[in-house]
C-alpha cells in the first residue's frame, strides 16, 4: 500500500483519448516531475507531459489532481488524459515505471484501496464489478442501485439489530442473579424472531442473482419441429444449423439476447425422441438437463411432426419435477413452459383451427397459458415470443418491487445469510432464551456471519476472488 500504482483506465488503441490513473504517496511528485506543475484540485489543466531526463515532450494532454482524502482510493490520485496512441502510451508507461516506488496496478487494485480506505464496502465493490460487466439497461440500473448502498444499508441495519441483541444477552448475563422482567425477555425473543423472518425472506428472493446472471430460456420439442429455426429467429442470427434430417442438433447451443432490458441466455438443444446412436442419446440427455436448469422453457410443436405433443408433455413434466421444490411465488411452475406452434404458414384455415383446438386443450390440461402460433422460417409473429418471455420474466422478477428494495446478488451473500438465520434460531433454543451464555455465543456467530457479507470480517480471500474479475485500471 505504500507503493504508488498506475494503470491505463481506458480502452484499446487507437482511440481519441487514453486515460492513465495514478494513486499513492508519490503521485504529487510524479505529476510535478512530468508536468512541471500541479493542477488545482479536481480541475483539468492542459499540460505538456515531458521526460524529466531527456527533456523531450511526450504529449500534450489534460492532467487532473485529486489530493487525499477526497479521492476514489482515499490516497493522492491523478489522471493523465493523453492521445490514444500506442506509442504515447508505451513511452508514458516506461516513464512511470522508472519512478521510485511506482509500479503497474494489479486487477482491481484501485477499488481494493478504496475498500481499505472505507470509501466503499464489499457490496458496493461487487456492484462496481457488476456495473462494469453490465450488458443490459436493467443490469445497469440494478448495479447502480447497489452502488448507492441499498444492499449495504439493509445488511448494516440487520447488523445493528444483532448487536443490540448481543448487548442484551451479555447484559442479562451480568445481571443473572437479578429478576429481569419476563416481558423484557419476551420482547427480545420477539425481536430475534422478527429478524429471522426478514433474513429468511431475503434468502428466498432470487431477483438480485437473476438480474446479475441473467435468465435461462431453453427450446425443446420433438425433432424437426423447428427448434433451431426459432433459436435463429429470436437471436436474429444463423447460429444453429437448420436441416430436415433428425438429429442435426446434438449439443446445447447458447446465445445472449436483451429482452425488455433483461439479460437472457437462449439455449437450443437436441430433439426429444427414441435415439438411434449413443451420440444422439447424449444430446437428448443434455437437452433434458437443460430443461431442469431453465427459468423458462419454449415447447415447440408443428403440424407435420408425429409425437410432437408427447415430446412436449415430457418437457412439461420434467420441468415441473425439477422445479417442484421452488418456493411459492418466486419460481412457480405454471406459465413457465410456453407452448409454441411453429410452421403456421403451411396450415390452411381448417388445419389451423384443428391445431388451435389441440393446443388450447393441451395448455388447459397442463395448466399453461395460451399457445402462440408462429412461423420461424418466415419470421412471422416471432416478436410475440419475445413479448411472452418478457412477461414471464417480469412475473419471476416481481417487477412492481424490483427497484424499491434490495436482494442478494452473489452466492456468498446467501450462504452467510443462511448462517445468520441458523445461528439466531439456535439462540432461541436454549432454556434461558436469548439471556443464556450459549445464546450469546450464537448471537456472536450471527454477527460474525453478517460482518463477512459487508467486509468487516475475513475479507482477504473474498477480495482476491472479487478483484481478479476487475480490469487493470479499476
Amino acid at each position: 500500500m505504500r507503493e504508488t500504482i498506475f494503470a491505463q483506465s481506458s480502452g484499446g488503441f487507437p482511440s481519441g483519448v487514453s486515460v492513465v490513473r495514478l494513486s499513492g504517496a508519490q503521485t504529487e511528485h510524479i505529476v510535478r516531475s512530468l508536468c512541471g506543475t500541479l493542477p488545482p484540485p479536481r480541475h483539468a489543466r492542459l499540460c505538456k507531459i515531458c521526460d524529466p531526463i531527456q527533456k523531450d515532450v511526450i504529449d500534450i494532454g489534460l492532467v487532473l489532481w485529486f489530493p487525499a482524502p477526497k479521492s476514489f482510493t482515499g490516497e493522492d490520485m491523478a489522471e493523465f488524459h493523453v492521445h490514444g496512441s500506442m506509442a504515447v502510451m508505451d513511452r508514458l508507461v516506461a516513464l512511470l515505471c522508472a519512478q521510485r516506488h511506482c509500479r503497474m496496478a494489479e486487477a482491481g487494485e484501485f477499488t481494493r484501496r478504496a475498500f481499505y480506505a472505507g470509501k466503499v464496502d464489499m457490496t458496493q465493490a461487487e456492484a462496481m464489478a457488476d456495473l462494469i460487466m453490465a450488458r443490459t439497461e436493467r443490469q445497469r440500473q440494478w448495479a447502480m442501485h447497489q452502488m448507492r448502498g441499498g444492499l449495504y444499508k439493509r445488511y448494516e441495519a440487520w447488523r445493528e439489530r444483532i448487536m443490540s441483541v448481543l448487548a442484551w444477552s451479555e447484559a442479562s448475563l451480568d445481571f443473572a442473579y437479578d429478576d429481569l422482567p419476563a416481558s423484557m425477555t419476551q420482547r427480545w425473543i420477539g425481536h430475534v424472531e422478527s429478524l429471522i423472518r426478514e433474513v429468511e425472506k431475503t434468502i428466498h428472493d432470487v431477483r438480485g442473482v437473476k438480474m446479475r446472471e441473467g435468465f435461462r430460456v431453453s427450446i425443446h420439442g420433438a425433432p424437426n419441429v423447428g427448434k433451431s429455426s426459432v433459436f435463429n429467429a429470436l437471436l436474429r442470427d444463423e447460429r444453429a444449423i437448420v436441416y430436415h434430417e433428425a438429429g442435426t442438433t446434438r449439443d446445447v447451443l447458447e446465445g445472449a439476447m436483451d429482452i425488455q432490458g433483461y439479460l437472457v441466455t437462449l439455449c437450443d438443444s437436441a430433439g426429444i425422441r427414441d435415439y438411434e446412436s449413443h451420440v444422439e442419446a447424449e444430446g437428448g440427455r443434455r437437452s433434458m438437463e437443460e430443461v431442469k436448469k431453465s427459468d423458462i422453457c419454449l415447447g415447440i410443436v408443428s403440424c407435420d411432426v408425429r409425437h410432437a405433443w408427447q415430446a412436449l408433455s415430457d418437457v412439461v413434466n420434467s420441468y415441473r419435477d425439477a422445479h417442484s421444490d421452488m418456493h411459492e411465488g418466486l419460481h412457480g411452475t405454471n406459465d413457465k413452459v410456453i407452448v409454441i406452434v411453429n410452421k403456421a404458414d403451411i396450415m390452411d384455415a381448417g388445419h389451423h383451427a384443428l391445431w388451435a383446438e389441440k393446443a388450447r386443450h393441451f395448455c388447459a390440461e397442463h395448466d399453461l397459458s395460451s399457445p402462440l402460433f408462429i412461423s420461424a422460417k418466415r419470421d412471422h409473429d416471432v416478436l410475440s415470443v419475445q413479448g411472452r418471455i418478457g412477461e414471464e420474466i417480469m412475473k419471476i422478477h416481481r417487477e412492481d418491487s424490483a427497484m424499491t428494495d434490495v436482494a442478494w446478488t452473489r452466492t456468498r451473500h446467501r450462504h452467510h445469510l443462511e448462517e445468520v438465520a441458523r445461528h439466531l434460531r439456535s439462540a432461541l433454543t436454549h432454556d434461558d432464551g436469548v439471556g443464556s451464555e450459549m445464546a450469546a455465543e450464537d448471537v456472536r456467530l450471527a454477527l460474525s456471519s453478517m460482518g463477512r457479507i459487508v467486509g468487516t470480517v475475513d475479507v482477504e480471500a473474498v477480495l482476491d476472488r472479487l478483484f481478479s474479475t476487475f480490469c487493470i485500471g479499476k
